[in-house]
């Protein structure tokens, strides 16, 4: 087996990692529309499931820096897909609210394990012009993990609990799989097995860029021996700028938006205008395959086209996409509104005639020769119906064109996040740590991430209920533009460096956008 081949095989396993998060995010919105009846869940036992698996994330992430420090990230994703498969089957056999939220959990400290160690493990395998890619490769098998979970809840429907029980299967490859794999170099290196190190090196990189790699690894550890590991992590102008960075983009990341809608979609759908349970989930199915086809484009792109390129172009598509489908909700919202108005109008006016014919039925039962007005009340005035529903305005139209413009608005918004904010976020925390402050760094980021998660996880639908599809789509849009300001600004270009050459560079006072 060639190094090129060695190589991507070790990032695939890897990778699969990325299975377990993007399965988990999607079985979840299609078991919802099931949970919701069996559970009898209200919105915010809904956002309590679904958030449930990113606390365990945040837990997950945070613990997964010092194991990876300790026992290495082949270790670390061993762990997380062995907890993955526990935490699936016990979903499966859940019986309450109550078992299923820990069990959720439980999946969620896997999750958290491995987005930590996965991105690290292949930044530091990879060689410098494929790193990008590789990494890559975690985000293409999140969204892979999405789509396969979309096709699951369709086939499966309504078994929710066959959905959940499916996901034991990526555990197992990711468990099973990495134990047939090296440690990292750079990991056995910092633990004093340098003639461990330079095989896998050797195996991995070219003869002079393995010799390379060796010797900037020693003199990284030399620089950095004695420190305290807290120095390392925070006190270096380095690792101080790659905390900052990774943690604001990871935090971002999640404010856009994008798990909120892969959590929700079906039921954005249904509130577009997709109202069968079945239509919603085939439109979700449809998101999925974009997420795939776009994040694999990526993959050709990452390294040539440059991170800031791509975080730069995608970030304007999903402003625009967010904020047209905000603006089109903003206009249903409105009509909808008359209609409902209108309509409780009609029903309190019908109500009140009713009771004025009972009225007059009683009158007329006691008194033969009623009064002219009240027989008047009993003639054709109060058989008709005081205000038609052929009188209100048809808003089915205007819901269908909606329905369709949220599916494409959506469309190009997943789009655009999976050719940038979705993988780019991940290479960069996999690439721009130094070495000893790498393992802290990932995990501070990465919790960072499903934290954010978990606070938009936690509040979609309050914000859908409250302040209205509108609203939370344009403030979706403004964290967007935010992020692109922030982009534009702060990010320095990483593509085609070493990890070495990019700690030098981010130890500079003026930030290099090559």
């Amino acid at each position: 087996m060639n190094k090129n081949t060695y190589v991507m095989l070790i990032a695939v396993m890897t990778a699969c990692g990325g299975l377990l998060f993007g399965y988990d995010v999607g079985v979840i919105s299609g078991a919802l529309l099931f949970l919701e009846k069996k559970f009898e869940l209200s919105d915010q036992g809904q956002e309590v499931v679904t958030s449930a698996v990113l606390v365990g994330s945040f837990l997950g992430a945070l613990g997964a820096g010092w194991y990876t420090r300790r026992f290495g990230g082949r270790s670390a994703n061993m762990l997380a897909g062995a907890i993955f498969v526990v935490g699936a089957f016990a979903s499966a056999a859940s019986g309450s609210t109550e078992t299923l939220t820990m069990s959720r959990l439980l999946v969620g400290l896997g999750i958290g394990i491995t987005a930590v160690a996965a991105p690290l493990y292949i930044g530091e395998i990879a060689p410098p012009d494929r790193r990008g890619q590789m990494i890559t490769l975690y985000q293409l098998f999140i969204t892979v993990g999405i789509l396969v979970s979309y096709i699951v809840d369709l086939a499966a429907a309504p078994h929710w609990r066959i959905m959940f029980g499916l996901g034991a299967v990526p555990g197992v490859v990711l468990a099973v799989g990495m134990s047939f794999m090296p440690s990292s170099p750079r990991w056995l290196a910092s633990r004093g097995r340098m003639d461990e190190a330079k095989k896998v090196l050797d195996r991995t990189l070219e003869p002079a860029m393995a010799e390379r790699a060796l010797k900037d690894i020693k003199n990284d550890l030399d620089i950095q021996k004695g420190l305290p590991h807290w120095w390392l992590a925070f006190g270096t102008r380095a690792a101080r700028r790659a905390l900052v960075i990774t943690t604001t983009l990871a935090v971002l990341q999640q404010f856009i938006g994008i798990n909120a809608i892969i959590y929700y979609a079906p039921r954005i759908f249904q509130k577009a205008g997709f109202a069968d349970a079945k239509a919603a989930l085939w439109a979700t199915l449809v998101v999925g395959v974009v997420n795939v086809v776009a994040t694999f484009i990526t993959m050709g792109m990452v390294d040539k086209s440059g991170r800031r390129t791509l975080l730069i172009w995608g970030l304007r598509g999903m402003v625009a996409s967010l904020g047209i489908l905000g603006l089109a909700f903003k206009q249903f919202d409105h009509a909808d509104a008359q209609k409902s108005a209108q309509y409780h109008f009609r029903q309190d006016a019908q109500q009140s005639a009713n009771e004025t014919a009972k009225i007059a039925a009683q009158r007329l039962a006691t008194d033969p020769a009623p009064p002219h007005d009240l027989a008047a009340v009993t003639s054709a005035d109060l058989s008709a119906d005081v205000a038609s529903p052929r009188d209100l305005p048809s808003t089915s139209e205007g819901a269908e064109t909606l329905a369709w413009l949220t599916l494409v608005c959506v469309i190009v918004y997943i789009a655009c996040f999976a050719f940038s904010m979705g993988p780019l976020v991940w290479v960069l925390i996999g690439e721009m740590f130094p070495l000893q402050a790498r393992g802290s760094g990932n995990a501070i980021a990465c919790g960072g991430n499903y934290f954010a998660n978990f606070i938009v996880g936690a509040t979609f639908l309050t914000l859908l209920t409250k302040l209205g599809a509108s609203n939370t789509f344009l403030i979706f849009a403004s964290v967007a533009m935010f992020t692109l300001l922030f982009v534009l600004f702060f990010l320095p270009e990483t593509a085609g460096r070493t990890l070495e050459e990019i700690e030098q560079d981010l130890g500079e006072k003026t930030p290099k956008a090559r």
